[in-house]
């Protein structure tokens, strides 16, 4: 076979190596087959990675080693052994968008590990391993009339990767939470292959507390935004099941990429436009405090184009109607819910005053046309094609700006991060989606996010695209915001954000030297381990 592209090349291990592996997984569980190997070698944004010069080509980085399809939490501990033996670095990866293996490393593939362990209806738990995807435990559990929190990656992604190790935001936060706070009993394989139960599990008590009895580790297992892989393999977590409002099948129908289903009789979409950012902020501090969104949107005009259409051509045209940009401008969007009509009611006429309060109106176009409460019916409860939906222009999507903060927080950045954005889409580097942040409620804060398109095939693009990350990187570096998402994501964001968080950099690196003192789990998403010292004293805070 001809070899010759640098993007897909590989550390070959040696053969004695893949034979310890084979023991453990089975012959038919592992490949070093370049074939094989170029499948685990997509990434996406690997573009910017690749102009940045750290390998790879295009949608590729270069191939890991081999792959591993381990089956229980058992053979993740012995190639974790393996591992460490003979110095070689390991990831694992379950349902995600990209993978994360690269040249050198043994990717972990958790496709084999996909039980639905358990679902507790009495203390509404569900427990899981790697490859159960939202979508799966979803209509898994609503026919108990439970439901677990969705993230915003999409139905087809995995809710332990969620709880434990990347993000976990979505639409349903106002009703389900963050996926920090879903997380209970967690099996965890640490980087040295030693096993640690976390919370109740630990003490034999079952999986209904991940923090006790005894110490939380919550903090040092996820923190914020995860350890994106950085510390280990996730084998089995628990997570909380939610009351479901609608019926115990959801029936879809229709064709891709659009097979929604139909609106549960006791839920309602709404869809609201504002007159200036400031009131639409009015409105949304007040819907989170009155706690009446089952699901929740503040949403730019294009995202509800591309999830309300089942084409480029038709999201084109419904975008030079001008109908979103008339009745959607500064828009939110959400699905209120309810056990009876009059709790639904309720919920209802509270909106209407909130309405009344802030100067906004509901789009009665898009109130009307069932094609939009469908489409966020889809993207919102079961985060259905959101991905693809809102990746749909141009292929290629961005974090510019991100803020985990109150409402007022970021009522402050919408314009400047905006401006901002725009001044790159006026040199034709992305795509003005035609407003700023896409939003929801995460935790007890207000989760704000400005997401440009870029051309992926364009270099003119791409490099814009690095321009505007490192601007609005230090933008919000200047004014001290973002800093909780990027002192969470990456080895590379630490020294410069971790001052801003209580010295988290040093605390990253000491806590991946205690658990991975041979650096044996790749450190990229999370740290690099810190060099002891004779005398070491604890960071300062602040």
């Amino acid at each position: 076979m001809n070899d010759s592209h640098a993007a897909t090349s590989h550390v070959v291990l040696p053969r004695d190596v893949l034979r310890a592996f084979e023991d453990i997984v089975g012959p038919e569980h592992v490949s070093d087959d370049p074939w094989i190997l170029d499948g685990y070698s997509f990434y996406f944004l690997s573009e910017l990675i690749t102009a940045l010069g750290a390998g790879g080509e295009r949608k590729f980085i270069p191939r890991p080693s081999a792959v591993l399809l381990p089956g229980s939490t058992e053979e993740v501990q012995r190639i974790v052994r393996v591992c460490n033996r003979r110095q070689i670095q390991f990831h694992a990866f379950s349902t995600g968008v990209v993978c994360e293996g690269g040249a050198g490393r043994v990717q972990l593939d958790l496709r084999r590990m996909n039980r639905i362990v358990d679902i507790d209806e009495k203390n509404r738990i569900a427990v899981i391993e790697p490859y159960v995807t939202n979508a799966r435990l979803f209509h898994a559990t609503i026919k108990k009339g439970l439901r677990a929190h969705v993230h915003a990656a999409g139905a087809n992604t995995s809710p332990l990767a969620s709880a434990t190790s990347v993000g976990g935001e979505g639409p349903d936060n106002p009703s389900c939470g963050y996926s920090s706070r879903n997380v209970l009993g967690v099996e965890w394989v640490l980087p040295s292959g030693e096993l640690l139960r976390l919370g109740s599990l630990g003490s034999g008590a079952g999986w209904f507390s991940g923090d006790g009895p005894g110490p939380s580790l919550r903090g040092v297992m996820r923190g914020v935004f995860g350890a994106f892989g950085g510390l280990g393999v996730f084998t089995r977590v628990a997570v909380k099941l939610y009351p479901w409002h609608g019926p115990p099948v959801f029936k879809g129908h229709g064709l891709p990429p659009n097979y929604p289903g139909e609106m549960p009789t006791n839920m309602k979409a709404f869809f609201a436009g504002f007159p200036t950012p400031d009131q639409m902020y009015d409105a949304v501090g007040l819907v989170w405090e009155e706690g009446i969104a089952h699901t929740f949107n503040r949403m730019p005009r294009s995202f509800l184009c591309y999830a309300s259409s089942e084409s480029n051509q038709q999201a084109y045209e419904l975008w030079q109607s001008g109908l979103l940009e008339r009745e959607f401008s500064n828009g939110i969007s959400m699905i209120i819910a309810g056990f009876s009509e009059a709790e639904r009611a309720y919920k209802e006429r509270v909106f209407h005053e909130i309405l009344r309060k802030t100067g906004g109106k509901i789009a009665e176009t898009l109130q009307n046309d069932p094609r939009f409460a469908l489409g966020v019916l889809r993207t919102s409860v079961l985060s259905d094609g959101v991905f693809r939906a809102v990746s749909r222009p141009s292929g290629g999507i961005l974090e510019g700006y991100y803020l985990n903060e109150s409402v007022d927080v970021s009522r402050l950045s919408h314009e400047a991060s905006y401006a901002h954005t725009k001044s790159f889409t006026d040199r034709g580097i992305c795509i003005d989606n035609g407003e700023t942040n896409w939003g929801t409620f995460s935790d007890i804060a207000y989760l704000s996010e400005q997401i440009p398109h870029f051309d992926p095939r364009d270099e003119k693009s791409v490099q814009g695209m690095l321009e505007l990350l490192a601007t609005s990187y230090q933008k919000q570096f200047e004014t001290r915001s973002g800093a909780g998402l990027f002192a969470n994501i990456g080895a590379l964001m630490n020294d410069a954000f971790g001052p801003m968080l209580s010295n988290v950099h040093i605390w990253k690196k000491r806590i991946k030297r205690g658990l991975d003192p041979r650096t044996a789990c790749d450190p990229m998403g999370y740290a690099f381990p810190e060099a002891p010292t004779a005398t070491e004293p604890p960071p300062e805070r602040g």
